[in-house]
């Protein structure tokens, strides 16, 4: 599986070169969640949850490990915890892992 699904274009600006991970791909769907797979107000913190035509369809040979990380309608459940700010907020989502208690990443919405 894999939840590298954002990049970067030539005519960012500082902030999001350095602070960012970019923008969501074309063709691929994100959204924050709560432990219910709910989605979560701006503001909120909750799980980051991608899918589109670069998620992997299962774990090679791991049908349970598939089944804990990708739901029925094939959202991929990354992991990662982010707070979502309003798509007009220029610094985008901010992400922290779980594991690590740190600021592991930053993506912000295209303009």
């Amino acid at each position: 599986m894999t939840s590298i699904t954002f990049q970067s274009l030539l005519d960012d600006n500082e902030y999001r070169k350095t602070e960012t991970v970019g923008y969501i791909m074309d063709h691929v769907e994100a959204k924050v969640v709560d432990r219910k797979g709910n989605l979560v107000p701006f503001g909120t913190p909750g799980e980051l949850c991608v899918r589109g035509y670069l998620i992997s369809k299962s774990y090679w040979n791991d049908p349970e490990k598939t089944r804990e990380v990708l739901s029925d309608r094939k959202w991929y459940r990354t992991g990662y915890v982010l707070i979502s700010f309003s798509p007009s907020n220029k610094n985008g989502l901010t992400a922290m892992s779980l594991f690590f208690k740190k600021t592991v990443m930053v993506v912000s919405w295209a303009d």
